[in-house]
């Protein structure tokens, strides 16, 4: 723990940025092509403190909003220009005062469109050391926008069908300054004062606590929130809603986590709560590190207008609402998915937020530790000595003879290396070889050991490895059968070890396990394929829908005839379009199920009306799976869509 410390203390004295910091404008010019020799900000000039306040009407569905931004500034190097970033904000007004509140003329200010740049050009030229200086900046923007970046606007319909918005943020890498003009940069962190004006039956959140709430005139209240630690712009985020929550405060030391949704879904979100306090815990433990603030909220935002998986903003982590939310008719398996996605993020509260890159190409970091901590790092058997404990980002590449020698080993006898080691080892194994063109005649040979292993770990990584190897393969039909009838071999021992069927009390490594075995062993069984077509037809007669049946139910689809195909799918659309259909869950299965379709042209051509009917996000992910995972080509897809869509126009055609 001590040398952990002492790594973890020069990580952030290397990660310390060089903080920096600051009159009425009578004319205002726009360039589009100003001469700077970079992207990158010249930091002359850099933030110590932003106070920032915006004024919003979503409760009223107006989707503009006005903004003031003061900038504490302190000079760095001599220069009469100011520059910063902005995008999309209209500058109706900007000033700069000195340390003592006097105004400092500015000349004009210029936007660099190409860039991004916001150039206030200052009529004397500022001296380093002479003070803070404060810039203050009005502006205007609007949430009405479709590239969910930035601060964007969002909705759900409530129970009685009325459509209700909401305005949330989504700044990582660059979209802060779309927002609010800003020093928008990584590197560059600073402390905020936040201040957000809405509806008086709406909630703001932001990153810090709620400090205080002012009534307003015009059924409007003012929050503000206390000041932030220092952290990177892209790390700033704020929720305007009337979403409800759960909420747990914990003591010794006070922690408030909560967990925000639309009011229907908000009984799904009790366990992410639990998880929250418990991994939240558990870091502040391993690091020996109290986390930074005394509140943090998660906030569920429907699928469809979350283009991220989750984000982990400092103390307002949002998510997907299917990755987030587990209820009563939810597996364990959906339990370990909402712990490792929050075991994700919150461990970026530490790497990423407290300790962070400088800039975007040092961003592995951010997301290599959290991958490392939001999994228990067992024990690993010290056999193979070299990264023993998965800790260090490399890759080991073993000397023929020495790896021969540990495939013969792990062949005879495969308990003798713990499974982490033998996860280790295929990943190394199979990306060096893919990388470099290695023997594939030696990484076959070690594959062949999967015969009798039965550890989720080491599955989980053949897994990804052999379905990235039928991709690339998919084009050359001979090799690719031949990997199709190894790949069934090394499959189907744990295919009869644990079957088709879910069965009550199973863990979820158990879940994963058979849907890994169903996956790989049905690509070439037949056998696997009959139980696929049984489970179709026992399936037909469901009211509920569990991602247990996934892997199953696609392979049932992938073969089955047309009238099964046709019942399915129409029980399944009806299932889409009901309203009552409130489980993310079941509607993330319903509409990778209706992406499941086999080779053949009909399948396609019947799936091509359903995949209009989508929205724009769930579209995507369904094109995604019938592109790469399903290995359906682009031109039969493009066929079956342009032939559906002549259809719909004869049928307009002859109605009209």
């Amino acid at each position: 723990m001590k040398k952990f410390r002492a790594f973890t203390c020069s990580a952030l004295l290397l990660s310390a940025l060089l903080a920096v910091t600051p009159s009425v404008v009578q004319a205002r010019g726009i360039v589009s092509g100003r001469a700077f020799d970079s992207y990158r900000l010249p930091n002359t000039t850099v933030p110590t403190h932003y106070t920032l306040r915006l004024d919003t009407d979503i409760h009223r569905e107006i989707f503009d909003y006005t903004g003031n931004v003061q900038i504490r500034i302190n000079v760095l190097e001599a220069t009469d220009q100011i520059v910063l970033h902005s995008s999309r904000s209209e500058i109706t007004h900007v000033q700069l005062r000195n340390g003592v509140g006097l105004n400092v003329t500015v000349k004009n200010f210029e936007l660099d469109d190409d860039k991004e740049f916001l150039v206030v050009n200052v009529g004397t030229t500022l001296q380093p050391n002479t003070g803070t200086y404060t810039l203050e900046i009005d502006f205007t923007n609007s949430i009405a926008r479709n590239d969910q970046a930035g601060f964007y606007r969002s909705s759900y319909d409530d129970e009685n069908g009325v459509r209700r918005y909401l305005g949330l943020t989504q700044f990582e890498s660059v979209d802060a300054r779309t927002s609010f003009p800003c020093y928008d940069e990584p590197g560059i962190k600073t402390t905020y004062d936040i201040l957000i004006v809405c509806g008086i039956d709406y909630h703001a959140r932001s990153n810090a606590p709620l400090r205080g709430i002012q009534l307003l005139e015009g059924g409007k209240k003012l929050s503000t929130f206390a000041t932030t630690p220092r952290m990177q712009t892209y790390l700033v985020a704020w929720l305007v809603s009337d979403f409800k929550y759960e909420r747990e405060v914990l003591t010794d030391p006070q922690l408030a986590i909560a967990s925000w949704s639309k009011p229907s879904s908000v009984h799904l979100l009790s366990y992410s709560v639990d998880a929250s306090k418990r991994f939240m815990r558990a870091m502040e433990e391993y690091f020996d590190q109290l986390y930074s603030m005394s509140k943090i909220d998660n906030v569920a935002i429907k699928d469809e207008d979350y283009a991220a998986g989750a984000m982990e903003n400092w103390g307002l982590v949002t998510y997907k609402e299917s990755a987030i939310s587990y209820g009563p008719e939810d597996g364990e398996q959906r339990q370990v998915g909402v712990v490792t996605i929050v075991g994700h993020e919150f461990t970026h509260q530490f790497f990423g937020n407290l300790l962070a890159p400088k800039w975007w190409s040092y961003l592995w970091l951010n997301e290599g530790f959290a991958r490392l901590y939001q999994y228990y790092l067992g024990a690993i058997d010290e056999v193979v000595s070299f990264n023993p404990h998965s800790t260090g980002y490399y890759r080991v590449e073993y000397e023929e003879n020495m790896l021969r020698e540990l495939i013969e080993r792990i062949n005879k006898d495969h308990t003798g290396f713990e499974p982490a080691t033998r996860a280790r080892l295929i990943d190394d194994t199979l990306n060096i070889a893919q990388s470099r063109g290695g023997n594939y005649d030696v990484v076959l040979q070690l594959l062949n050991y999967l015969q009798r292993e039965t550890d989720y770990v080491p599955w989980a990584v053949a897994y990804e490895n052999l379905r990235h190897m039928q991709g690339m393969l998919r084009k050359n039909e001979a090799v690719s059968q031949l990997l199709e009838r190894f790949i069934e071999k090394i499959a189907s021992p744990l295919l009869e070890r644990y079957g088709v069927d879910h069965r009550t009390g199973e863990s979820a490594a158990v879940e994963e396990l058979r849907t890994i075995a169903i996956d790989l062993a049905c690509s070439g069984s037949q056998s696997c394929k009959d139980d696929a077509q049984s489970a179709v037809r026992s399936l037909a007669s469901k009211k509920h829908y569990t991602m247990e049946d996934n892997a199953l139910l696609c392979h049932g689809l992938q073969h089955s005839n047309a009238e099964q195909r046709k019942a399915l799918q129409a029980q399944f659309s009806q299932a889409l379009n009901d309203k009552n259909l409130d489980n993310p869950s079941a509607k993330q299965l319903l509409l990778q199920s209706l992406s499941c379709l086999g080779e053949d042209m009909t399948k396609v051509q019947s799936f091509a009306k359903y995949l209009l009917a989508l929205s724009e996000s769930d579209r995507t992910k369904a094109l995604h799976r019938l592109l790469v995972e399903l290995n359906v080509p682009l031109a039969e897809i493009v066929q079956s869509l342009q032939s559906e869509l002549s259809q719909r126009r004869r049928y307009v055609s002859h109605h009209e």
